[in-house]
C-alpha cells in the first residue's frame, strides 16, 4: 500500500470480519501502523461473536509472534460462550488444535428465524454455527472451516482451506513416482 502513495493520518484501527483474514493483509495494515481486529460473528448472534483483542501477554510479544493469534477470529465478547462438540456429541477439548463443530449461547442469540417457530437453539440453549474450529486455553477461536465443505478421511477432519492452500503448490515441488 505504502508503495502506492497511500497515507492513513488518522486511521489507526480496522476490523477485519466476513472470512479468515490473510496474513499479508495483517502485515500491510501494520506496516502502515493500523492496527487490524479480526472479528467474526453472525446475524443470528446480534452479530459479534469473537475480536482478537490480544491479551497482555501476547500484546508484549513482537508483532511476528502474535500473528499466529491474530490469524484467529478472536475471543468472545461478555455474555457469549462457545462450546466445541465432535460429531457423536462430546465436548471437544479447548486445547488450540483439537476442532470440533462451534456453537454459540449468549442472551443476544437468536432462538428461531423471522416467522419461522422452529427452535434453532439446543437442548443447552447453543446454536450450532455450521463452522469447524478450535479454542485455546486462552480462548481464542480459530474457524478451520465450515462443517459442510470439510472433509472426513480416516475418522479425521481434512480442511478444505489445507487443501486448498496445497493445491497452489507448483507441479515441480511436488514429488511423483
Amino acid at each position: 500500500m505504502s508503495e502506492k502513495g497511500l497515507r492513513t493520518s488518522k486511521l489507526r484501527k480496522v476490523i477485519i470480519g466476513g472470512g479468515a483474514c490473510p496474513e499479508r493483509v495483517i502485515r500491510d495494515f501494520h506496516a502502515l501502523g493500523i492496527e487490524p481486529l479480526h472479528a467474526w460473528g453472525m446475524t443470528e448472534m446480534s452479530p459479534i461473536g469473537g475480536v482478537c483483542t490480544l491479551t497482555p501477554e501476547v500484546a508484549a510479544l513482537p508483532f511476528e509472534e502474535q500473528i499466529p493469534w491474530r490469524l484467529r477470529q478472536g475471543r468472545t465478547p461478555c455474555g457469549v460462550g462457545l462450546k466445541l462438540l465432535s460429531d457423536d456429541g462430546h465436548v471437544v477439548s479447548h486445547d488450540g488444535v483439537t476442532p470440533g463443530r462451534l456453537f454459540v449461547k449468549g442472551p443476544a442469540i437468536t432462538s428461531s428465524d423471522f416467522k419461522d417457530e422452529r427452535q434453532l437453539l439446543n437442548d443447552e440453549g447453543y446454536l450450532e454455527t455450521g463452522d469447524i474450529a478450535t479454542i485455546d486455553s486462552q480462548g481464542f477461536m480459530r474457524i478451520t472451516d465450515r462443517a459442510k465443505d470439510v472433509i472426513k478421511s480416516g475418522g479425521e477432519w481434512i480442511s478444505s482451506l489445507d487443501i486448498e492452500i496445497l493445491s497452489q503448490v507448483p507441479a515441480a515441488n511436488v514429488n511423483r513416482p
